[in-house]
């Protein structure tokens, strides 16, 4: 979904959407992407994700699109991560998950 070697750890629904992480076990990179159901008019998107340490979002997506945002990327191996996405206005993710 979101290169080579990435696999999906877990998801979250939005209103007209998903938000997936995915995880590389081979070097050590967390990604997030936020998927829309359909194509259609620009919405305000968001992609987002962060180290449990970090101290605010690491790498972020957002603007108007048609299909999704993202995929941003956080190396993270051993640690827990922050991510998240949204689809006009409505947001879902998850704190300190997946931790590897």
């Amino acid at each position: 979904m979101t290169g080579d070697g990435y696999a999906v750890v877990n998801q979250r629904d939005l209103d007209r959407g998903t938000v997936y992480p995915t995880y590389n076990s081979s070097n050590g990179y967390n990604c997030a992407v936020t998927i829309r159901d359909k194509s259609g008019q620009r919405l305000m998107m968001f992609a987002g994700i962060a180290r449990q340490s970090d101290s605010a979002w690491y790498d972020v997506d957002q603007g108007e699109y048609t299909t999704y945002a993202g995929p941003v990327y956080r190396r993270a191996p051993g640690e827990c991560v922050t991510w998240g996405g949204a689809i006009d206005g409505g947001y879902n993710g998850g704190d300190s998950t997946n931790c590897g």
